[in-house]
């Protein structure tokens, strides 16, 4: 069971420090919309470590300016899960020092800026 939010507007949103194993996403947050004042602001994760989802690993929708760091994410056998999906995401998304145990997807679809650094593959 992962850490789940559907359509509707959660800010400053958190998510540390968490083990999350099996599941069809490990962490999956939606904003309410494209719209800014439907976006969600704020958000940090970091410190989860992700294995064993069959779907997505971190799935994020209509988001501003979220960060992703110090995360692993580990997909077992799975070669047809994506490792981080970010989908209208704007302003300057961050994923950083984020590591994974085998080469992961990562999907990106309608952003604006996003600033990749240290991403580890196949520890």
């Amino acid at each position: 069971m992962g850490i789940i939010s559907n359509s509707d507007r959660d800010d400053s949103i958190h998510i540390q420090s968490n083990r999350i194993e099996g599941g069809s996403y490990g962490i999956q947050l939606y904003g309410g919309g494209t719209n800014t004042s439907d976006q969600e602001n704020s958000l940090i994760i970091e410190g989860n470590h992700i294995s064993n989802v069959y779907s997505v690993g971190i799935y994020l929708a209509y988001q501003n300016a979220p960060i992703i760091r110090n995360n692993v994410i580990d997909l077992g056998n799975n070669s047809s899960t994506y490792g981080i999906y970010l989908y209208y995401v704007y302003d300057d998304a961050r994923i950083t020092k984020t590591k994974s145990v085998q080469t992961i997807k990562i999907h990106m679809e309608f952003m604006l800026t996003i600033l990749m650094q240290a991403i580890q593959a196949k520890l």
